[in-house]
């Protein structure tokens, strides 16, 4: 029997600890739900020193008093479990009604268990001596657990809750409970055991990785390495393959295992399926699978990926027709793999995750190299000037290594021309797999071109090797000339041992290349003449055979980086399928300090909360200790906001980041929204944070032409690990991207392609009372009562992107009565490091009429003084500044740049000027200065568009359409 899906009686908690991983509570409430149990019921309980929304452990939990006071309130039983643990049986719901109006408390066992923590004989045997039909009976159990980690599964009764209710928070709830249980207690509680709470536990994540065999091959050295990275990380891990090898095989790991004594391939799967159900694994990988293999592990219920190794023409049989359900992500080894995986099946997750080598095995020192590279070649009758084509790879048809000795003979003819007396060799590492009848027609195409176009005793088959770096050592540069490929590790060893690659443009080759330029590429289909012009070029211009040191392994091709990359993917893929109910919304930014953006971020989580939606800030760049006003401000209105740990000093960065990134994407998992929204996010956090997170739609907001250049500047950095090549790329992960205005639509939509659409969302502001007036009215302006000097106003943050110099020039270019009648006042502090700036404008307005008002708190008060609003900013989106002039109902002068002429209609709420033209300024001032009708006018207009337009409301609507798709709040 399993949980009923409308069981109302029991609620669980499961507790969640900062010395924990939090996939870890994750395993758990998959295995609740594969029992049946509603996510609803599962809550996240926190250790009892978690108390902060800042403490990463602590955010989106419950406390266990907040548990107790829930389930009392719905009259519920309560189950508490150790995060890590699995229970062993269905809990039969007749043990739970029976047991609810009882004074007890009831105990699962922690169970014996071949693969993860075992409990002590003792301990289990004295488990085994409860029995809950003795409590019905009135009897009291005889055995509390001493130990925290042996309280693995707590029952609570709902009649209970009262009691248990009572004891200090300030304690740790199961100290204080145990205290309660002792049988020599005044009036202790009865104890019992009952086999439904029964559990298993493993403190680690736990990995199957299952391939067809562990013969040397590019997956198989995959699957071996991320297996040999999840031990080191204290993961227990399982590599299961499925048949024998048939070619040279690599070595069996620690926690290898195999179903061989079986005939049939079938009968092998079956035993593999049945082996990792015994596992208990929290996912299962799987390489070069068919869809009819993939299907069987995926029917144990475990979360599932695979990889693939190649394009289309090498994947895994029937994997084209894969449905949705029978995988819950797909991992590709590059880019262009992924692209067309994307193409032929839509509906599945898919990712990027590029192959990795220990680039350290092939670096080695000048004397070892040269004396390997003298041997290698003595031994083949190889001289030292002579040149050395190296070809890795096990002979398929998509290899085309007959193609090889017909560039050598046109080497060889090049060489000749020049009357040198050298010769151009060709040595072929690799081995066909016997019961391929392809590979072994391949090897003899080759046989048969090496007698063709070579010259006896230059092309050299040596076969399976089983030291790469020694034959790398040996020759000049590595040649593929593959029909298509995945993302090659023969490509990376050479590189990695300063060797240099020329490889058709083909399947990741282009990846490689695009971070290390020692990557030569010709086309897929040239003929083999190019082919060996490319090979010349490069081994005119080389001192041979000590290796080149400007020639490397960029770190994204690391084994650990690989590694750590899919270790993002796994946590991925765990909160996806294991979250609870999405709410709300997330929103990430950097910090809340001062900024039109800023701004614009509180004011719509503001209305969002204030209309009963579920808000959650993360910044990701303020001090936890010392929050900015924003934050604080949002704190107070009750918003939570979780400061992320920002990089350490001596940190590396891309650690430092991908730490941070991972604190987020466990707090989302404990409170999972149904929109994750970036506003104005640092770059390689975004693109972290889309690569990471999976099955949460995400929105892009404010993908201006500046927020753009800094995204393309951090593609262009080549962040190690993020296989991103392109905007393009990160737009795929999009659900939508958000302009401020209409005129960056198309900048957006190029950039992110037409898979993503772009909205234009401008910013609200709050609508006050107008200038003049003390009661609210829809649309009216104050009469014109001229006054001299007419104040004219801008408000800004002084810092050389706000252009206040050409303001400046702008008054000097009026005529000397005309400035006289005139004052302009300047409302913002120094931005940040432009102190020196700030003083250039000082010195340069003591012959003008300015005041410099610096921080301006109240900006409602400020506008208010005003006669005139004057926006110059470079670049500008949608500049808040001249939204809340028009508010209160000011006339305004700005720029024509960014979305200006949008928000201000020239000739009817102001005046648009050309940027940087302090006379066209200048003008509209005059203009304006002696119409004061006019002022008054466009005050009038100014007012009623942003009312129409631009107010906090309507920007809060658009957003919930959005995000929720309709504006009706009553379930939110």
């Amino acid at each position: 029997m399993i949980f009923e899906q409308s069981m109302p009686s029991c609620l669980v908690g499961i507790w969640v600890q900062a010395s924990k991983p939090f996939p870890l509570a994750l395993r758990t409430a998959r295995a609740l739900i594969r029992l049946g149990l509603s996510p609803e019921c599962i809550h996240w309980v926190r250790d009892h020193c978690s108390v902060s929304h800042d403490d990463p452990s602590g955010f989106g939990t419950r406390s266990i008093f907040e548990l107790l006071d829930l389930a009392k309130s719905r009259r519920s039983s309560i189950w508490l479990l150790d995060a890590g643990t699995w229970p062993i049986h269905p809990i039969p719901h007749s043990v739970l009604k029976s047991s609810e109006s009882l004074r007890m408390i009831g105990f699962g066992a922690i169970k014996k268990d071949r693969f993860g923590i075992v409990p002590s004989d003792a301990l289990a045997t004295v488990w085994e001596r409860s029995n809950f039909l003795e409590v019905l009976e009135g009897k009291i159990g005889d055995w509390v657990p001493q130990e925290p980690n042996a309280w693995g599964s707590l029952f609570i009764p709902a009649g209970m809750l009262n009691e248990v209710r009572g004891y200090p928070e300030n304690l740790e709830f199961r100290a204080s409970l145990r205290g309660a249980l002792q049988v020599d207690h005044t009036d202790p509680i009865p104890t019992v055991r009952i086999d439904g709470l029964d559990v298993r536990i493993d403190q680690r994540l736990r990995i199957a990785q299952v391939i067809t065999s562990l013969q040397r091959g590019g997956a198989e050295r995959i699957a071996l390495d991320l297996h040999k990275y999840w031990l080191a990380q204290d993961i227990h891990a399982a590599l299961v393959a499925i048949d024998a090898p048939r070619r040279a095989a690599f070595q069996e790991p620690p926690g290898f295992v195999h179903s061989f004594d079986r005939i049939h391939r079938d009968q092998r799967v079956d035993a593999c399926v049945g082996f990792v159900q015994r596992f208990q694994p929290d996912l299962v990988h799987t390489h070069l699978l068919s869809r009819k293999e993939h299907r069987a592990f995926a029917s144990l219920g475990v979360p599932t990926m695979t990889t693939l190794h190649n394009m289309p023409q090498g994947w895994p049989k029937e994997f084209r027709q894969t449905d949705i359900g029978e995988l819950d992500l797909v991992v590709s080894c590059a880019k262009a793999v992924e692209r067309q995986a994307v193409e032929t099946l839509p509906g599945l997750e898919h990712r990027t995750v590029w192959n990795g080598i220990s680039g350290r095995e092939f670096r080695m020192e000048l004397q070892t190299r040269e004396i390997h590279r003298q041997r290698i070649r003595s031994s083949y009758g190889i001289h030292d000037k002579d040149w050395v084509l190296l070809a890795l790879a096990n002979p398929r048809p998509q290899k085309r290594l007959e193609r090889i000795p017909r560039v050598v003979s046109f080497l060889q003819d090049a060489l000749n021309e020049t009357r040198e007396d050298r010769r151009v060799h060709a040595i072929f590492a690799g081995e066909a797999s016997s019961n391929n009848a392809l590979a072994c027609e391949s090897s003899q195409e080759l046989d048969i071109a090496i007698e063709m176009f070579c010259q006896a005793g230059t092309c050299h088959r040596v076969g399976s090797i089983d030291n790469v770096q020694e034959i790398l050592s040996a020759a000049d540069v590595l040649v593929s000339v593959s029909q298509y490929e995945g993302l090659s590790l023969a490509h990376l060893e050479a590189l990695a041992s300063g060797l240099p690659v020329v490889a058709t443009d083909v399947g990741g080759n282009r990846e490689i290349a695009s971070r290390m330029s020692a990557m030569r590429m010709v086309d897929a289909d040239c003929d083999d003449r190019e082919i060996a012009n490319a090979i010349q070029s490069i081994l005119e211009s080389r001192d041979r055979g000590l290796g080149n040191p400007s020639i490397g392994l960029h770190r994204s091709f690391e084994t650990y980086t690989m590694g750590r990359v899919y270790h993002r993917m796994l946590r991925g893929l765990l909160g996806k399928v294991s979250r609870p109910s999405p709410k709300g919304l997330w929103l990430v930014t950097n910090n809340f300090s001062v900024g039109g953006a800023q701004s614009s971020a509180r004011r719509l989580l503001g209305k969002l909360h204030e209309r009963g939606r579920r808000v959650r800030v993360a910044v990701l760049d303020e001090n936890p200790n010392d929050p900015t006003p924003g934050t604080q401000s949002l704190r107070n209105q009750g918003i939570p906001v979780f400061s992320v740990p920002r990089p350490l000093p001596q940190q590396e960065y891309s650690i430092g980041v991908q730490k941070a990134v991972d604190h987020l994407l466990d707090a989302i998992d404990r409170e999972p929204p149904e929109a994750l929204v970036f506003w104005n996010t640092i770059p390689v956090y975004k693109l972290l944070l889309a690569d990471g997170l999976m099955g949460v739609p995400i929105y892009d907001v404010s993908p201006g032409e500046m927020n753009l250049t800094s995204l393309e500047n951090c593609l262009a950095s080549g962040f190690i690990g993020l296989p991103y090549q392109s905007t393009l790329d990160y737009g795929a992960r999009l659900s939508a991207a958000v302009v401020k205005y209409n005129g960056e639509r198309e900048i957006a939509q190029r950039a992110f392609g037409v898979g993503c659409p772009v909205t234009s969302i401008p910013n609200g502001v709050p609508i006050g009372n107008p200038i003049g007036q003390s009661t609210p009215r829809e649309s009216i302006s104050r009469e014109p009562t001229p006054r001299e000097p007419m104040r004219i106003g801008t408000s800004a943050r002084l810092n050389p992107h706000k252009r206040v110099e050409d303001l400046l020039d702008a008054l000097r270019k009026l005529e000397p009565n005309q400035r006289s009648r005139v004052e302009l006042w300047v409302a913002g502090g120094v931005d940040g490091a432009f102190g020196t700036y700030a003083e250039q404008l000082r010195i340069a307005s003591l012959d003008l009429p300015v005041r410099w008002l610096g921080s301006v708190t109240d900006i409602d008060a400020f506008l208010r003084e005003l006669d005139l609003f004057v926006m110059i900013s470079e670049p500008a989106g949608c500049p808040n500044a001249i939204l809340e002039a028009m508010s209160v109902g000011l006339p305004v002068i700005a720029t024509d740049v960014g979305g200006a002429s949008e928000m201000v209609v020239h000739g009817q709420s102001g005046i648009i000027v050309p940027p940087r033209s302090p006379d066209a300024m200048a003008r509209a001032i005059v203009e304006l200065l002696s119409a004061p009708d006019k002022r008054a006018s466009y005050a009038q207009a100014s007012r009623a568009r942003a009312i129409a337009c631009y107010s906090v409301d309507r920007m809060a609507d658009d957003y919930e359409h959005l995000f929720w798709g309709a504006l009706d709040r009553a379930t939110a």
